[in-house]
């Protein structure tokens, strides 16, 4: 089931609620896709099971020939010179989003976004992306690196003092380590409140977070960009409430 391995989060509402994005009129909207590239490793950090990367491809072969545009959030300050922009997001920095997206980037020649920890970009090793790695990444041209803080903390538990550190910390790191600086970042755990959300105006343009109860809006605040989080047993009706919300009426 495709809707198992992404969901669309929509900028703009669409009359028709179905089940995928050949049965959705996606055509003159802007969307978020969000797809999970989660999947089962072994010990010797091998795919076992492959299912989500193959299934995602479709969703990227059907937006490109619709005439969609990836932007990064660079691009959303000038939003308005892409007819039908679209945006795809990966959180934390996995290894696999070298293994198995970047390939697969590099194929579509599509913009992707990846909020990385910065702390996991230093471990050698283990279930995260190098810091080489995500050079490689940035260097083919179509990988934007963001911020998801210096540790993946929840700020909500930290003091205005150490929210603020690792703010600062994360910026300087992506700033030295890629030679631009962040615009945006998504929250640890999806967690705000409205000192964390002062703070990230402060410090950059978007914030993303993780909601499961409505889609963002071109009007809204921008450090409180709404998206729906899939996980890997989420129930088909559960789908079919996101994407009522998403398609009124």
């Amino acid at each position: 089931r495709s809707s198992d391995l992404f969901i669309v989060k929509l900028l703009k509402p669409l009359k028709v609620v179905k089940k995928t994005l050949e049965d959705i009129d996606v055509k003159g909207k802007k969307v978020f896709v969000r797809a999970d590239f989660n999947v089962p490793l072994d010990e010797n950090q091998n795919i076992t099971n492959d299912k989500r990367i193959v299934a995602t491809q479709p969703t990227i072969r059907y937006l490109l020939e619709h005439g969609y545009t990836p932007i990064w959030f660079e691009d959303l300050e000038h939003v308005e010179d892409y007819e039908k922009p679209i945006l795809l997001t990966f959180d934390d920095g996995w290894q696999n989003n070298y293994t198995n997206l970047l390939p697969l980037v590099k194929k579509y020649q599509v913009k992707v976004t990846i909020f990385a920890v910065c702390r996991y970009l230093e471990k050698k090793g283990g279930n995260h992306m190098t810091k080489a790695e995500a050079l490689e990444m940035y260097e083919c041209g179509y990988v934007s690196f963001q911020s998801h803080m210096y540790k993946h903390v929840d700020l909500r538990l930290y003091s205005p003092e150490q929210q603020e550190k690792q703010m600062r910390r994360s910026r300087l790191y992506l700033t030295r380590l890629f030679g631009k600086e962040p615009c945006a970042m998504s929250y640890p755990y999806g967690g705000s409140n409205k000192d964390i959300e002062a703070l990230a105006r402060e410090y950059y343009h978007f914030a993303v977070k993780m909601d499961r109860s409505r889609p963002y809006n071109t009007s809204d605040d921008p450090v409180l960009i709404y998206r729906f989080f899939p996980h890997k047993n989420t129930p088909m009706r559960q789908y079919k409430g996101w994407l009522k919300s998403a398609f009124p009426g």
